[in-house]
């Protein structure tokens, strides 16, 4: 049977099109609370065990909650990284590793306001002037610019996806469905192999006899009773035979049948979702263009920033 061919998007996430970190698997830990003090003797005589001291609880990780917007997780050794977050509703264009998200996190609960953070090595400045800021935002605002596109394309996707797969579901219905004539069959092949299961119970509960028979006469005529049984399989198997090869026939031509009949349907499908997938991609090599142009405008902005003395270290 045809299998249709299941299109995925890109395995390239371009940037500015929604969340582009996978963090579905980054969760806050618990800080664990610290025990104190000592436990009452229960004897007089035995000393108190103090408890055992708890683990130093992990950093939490910032949650996908905390971070909405363009953001682009990088390795830990790059040597640089910003954050463009907005103070109304947390929305970030940002590009750094997960140590960078907490500490933009960090930062965000004490700052009020839009802000812009940027790591340089090992130098951080901050950034707060409202004039500072929106030249900082105007930068990305043609990578933004993709953003319905490609939440059109997303859309568009995952609706042929559900069309791909409601034939695939059709195809396996079909071909699952019962065949009246085959049913027929199936009912005329099994009468015949219980007549044949019977014959060959015969033949065998005669052989165990001939086993244990001593008597030349009796011998005889067992092995002739046996000859007669082992014709009368002869019959059975034949047509047990043709009905098997027929059956298999009706099912193969049925089979075809079915593939034909969706084969159109499912070339379809497949060829709108390959040109979905190629606007995306081509779509999303565009914006991650306008990305990098952007990020380097933003290094020279920067510059300008710390020689006005707009960005403050620390």
């Amino acid at each position: 049977m045809t299998r249709i061919t299941r299109l995925i998007r890109p395995t390239r996430q371009p940037l500015g099109w929604k969340l582009l970190l996978p963090m579905a698997g980054l969760t806050a830990l618990a800080i664990a609370a610290q025990a104190s003090g000592l436990t009452t003797p229960v004897a007089p005589t035995a000393p108190a065990v103090p408890p055992a001291p708890q683990a130093p609880a992990a950093p939490a990780a910032p949650s996908i909650e905390s971070f909405s917007g363009t953001i682009t997780l990088g390795d830990a050794k790059q040597p640089f990284a910003f954050a463009l977050v907005s103070g109304e509703n947390g929305n970030s264009i940002m590009s750094g590793n997960d140590k960078d998200m907490r500490e933009v996190k960090a930062r965000r609960a004490k700052l009020n306001g839009d802000f812009l953070w940027v790591r340089q090595d090992t130098q951080r400045y901050v950034v707060t002037d409202p004039s500072a800021i929106a030249e900082a935002r105007a930068l990305w605002a043609p990578v933004q610019s993709f953003d319905a596109e490609m939440d059109s394309l997303s859309q568009q996707i995952d609706a042929q996806a559900e069309v791909v797969e409601r034939i695939a579901h059709e195809v396996e219905a079909a071909h699952d469905a019962p065949s009246a004539e085959l049913q027929a069959l199936n009912k005329q092949l099994a009468v015949l192999q219980k007549q044949r299961d019977k014959a060959q119970a015969e033949v065998d509960k005669l052989s165990r006899k001939m086993a244990h028979t001593r008597d030349e006469k009796l011998l005889a005529q067992l092995e002739q009773q046996q000859e007669r049984l082992d014709k009368a399989l002869e019959p059975l198997d034949e047509s047990i035979d043709a009905l098997g090869e027929q059956i298999e026939r009706i099912g193969d031509t049925r089979e075809q049948a079915l593939d034909q009949a969706y084969a159109k349907q499912e070339q379809d499908a497949d060829k709108t979702m390959e040109a979905l997938s190629r606007k995306m991609e081509a779509v999303s090599q565009k914006q991650e263009a306008a990305s990098k142009v952007a990020e380097q405008q933003l290094r020279v902005l920067i510059r300008d920033f710390q020689r006005r003395g707009l960005a403050k270290q620390g």
